[in-house]
């Protein structure tokens, strides 16, 4: 199911990027696109293609923030990173790839920071700070429901991680609305290389619960 769904991920980041590249898409939707690939790709244990799709991802805000068109370097490592990513997620989970490193390597070089090495020894446990934000953006929606709320949680039920997002998607929603909440000031210890889940659910209310959503989720979370 992971690779047939990175496929398609990553036939839709390659037309994103050349978007980009003429001047008519925007970063935030490769960007988006991009951190949801990463997370599927953690979540079933694809380590090098999380460390290759964030190299991805910092090079495109690293192309964003300096303003411009891409030049023809940026586009030859984007869509050399976009194969090689492809290419990996079609193989063993845990295979090792000297291109993937490489890759990596020289993202970081461009950027001017370290390498994030696979693999690498973990911090010992320690109780840490999370913040916990969640956004979900509304598609298209028919039949008029009466009124709706989106509501992010942490799997496992922790105590007090949970937000009502706002404001309530009522009536016909129109695109690009966005609805979102915060969770600050959790104490929740965690040991190296632990897996979340961050859970997006809604609810209807009113005499017509014959309702279609479509749109997207998104969430962040801050250690310190």
């Amino acid at each position: 199911m992971f690779r047939q769904v990175a496929a398609e991920r990553i036939a839709k980041l390659n037309l994103l990027w050349i978007e980009i590249e003429r001047r008519a898409g925007d970063p935030a939707a490769f960007l988006r696109e991009a951190h949801t690939l990463k997370g599927e790709a953690s979540l079933t244990g694809f380590a090098r293609v999380t460390k290759l799709v964030h190299a991805l991802e910092d090079h495109v805000k690293l192309v964003r923030d300096r303003g411009g068109l891409p030049t023809a370097g940026d586009g030859d490592l984007l869509l050399s990173g976009l194969e090689l990513t492809l290419k990996l997620t079609q193989g063993a989970p845990a295979a090792a790839s000297g291109e993937a490193d490489a890759f990596v390597a020289q993202v970081a070089s461009a950027r001017g920071t370290p390498p994030p090495v696979v693999g690498a020894p973990s911090a010992p446990p320690a109780a840490l700070l999370v913040e916990a934000a969640g956004e979900v953006g509304a598609g298209e929606v028919g039949d008029k429901p009466e009124a709706g709320q989106a509501t992010a949680r942490m799997e496992g039920s922790i105590t007090g991680a949970g937000c009502t997002m706002a404001p309530a998607l009522t009536g016909i929603i129109a695109i690009g609305t966005l609805s979102s909440c915060i969770t600050t000031g959790l104490s929740i210890p965690v040991t190296g290389q632990t897996s979340g889940v961050l859970v997006v659910s809604a609810t209807a209310a009113g005499l017509s619960l014959v309702n279609t959503f479509t749109g997207y989720a998104s969430a962040s979370l801050a250690v310190a």
